[in-house]
């Protein structure tokens, strides 16, 4: 049942009873999670610092920067809180944790318009290829066709509660990792073309309309060849650091 304890959970003492101490231990230090967190608030913040070089709100505003920095707050709670632990004990746990990855991370993720800003704030020799490879995996705007996004996101869910799927993903930790993965990824295609967060409306939100926009929002937001603000062409990422 949703409740039901699949084993002794490790960090309880032998009461049962959860202290300090044993809250700590149940979180999760896995180096690859953390590293990835760690690059992705390093890059956004570049982003945001490098266009807003032009004055605060440039590119993202200071509510967009705000709530993608709760998707990852809720993105570590969901994969290194004790959260994580207690998932692999608590069928239910194991719910909550996916629910706030695709439901609560994923759409705050999309709010922070990422698609633009980690373009920007990464290092001058990988930004164009990104851009390229972006534009390639866009494929003219098909991948983002509403209907598909939400078919891929219900087969998601329906494929990994499929009991086989499902046990495999309690046995083998790889297998548990591949279904978070397969999550997050169904959810950042689906949320932004649910309407549900309302960014479907944003002039300038690049996980809407990924291909036009960032060559529209890339073409206002080019330092000038001295660093010194803003200059307006049409083209691809610029080449600044």
């Amino acid at each position: 049942m949703g409740g039901e304890l699949r084993g002794p959970i490790p960090w309880a003492d032998a009461g049962g009873s959860l202290g300090l101490l044993d809250w700590w231990a149940g979180w999760n230090a896995d180096p690859v999670v953390l590293l990835n967190l760690a690059l992705v608030s390093w890059l956004y913040v570049r982003g945001v610092e490098r266009l807003w070089r032009a004055g605060p709100g440039r590119g993202v505003r200071a509510w967009q920067a705000g709530a993608f920095a709760a998707g990852l707050v809720a993105v570590a709670a969901a994969l290194v809180s004790p959260l994580d632990r207690l998932s692999d004990e608590l069928a239910s746990a194991d719910k909550v944790q996916h629910m706030v990855l695709m439901n609560v991370a994923t759409p705050l993720l999309v709010l922070g318009n990422p698609v633009l800003v980690l373009l920007s704030g990464m290092p001058a020799p990988y930004r164009a290829a990104a851009g390229r490879a972006w534009r390639r995996v866009d494929a003219g705007g098909r991948l983002w066709n509403p209907f598909l996004v939400w078919a891929l996101y219900a087969a998601a869910l329906w494929a990994w509660h499929h009991p086989v799927l499902y046990q495999a993903a309690l046995r083998n930790p790889v297998v548990h990792d591949a279904q978070h993965l397969t999550f997050f990824a169904a959810a950042c295609l689906f949320w932004p073309r649910s309407g549900a967060c309302g960014c479907t409306r944003w002039p300038g939100c690049c996980t809407c309309s990924p291909r036009p926009c960032t060559r529209r929002r890339w073409a206002s937001s080019r330092p000038s060849p001295r660093g010194r603000g803003i200059r307006t062409t049409r083209g691809g990422p610029g080449r600044g650091g």
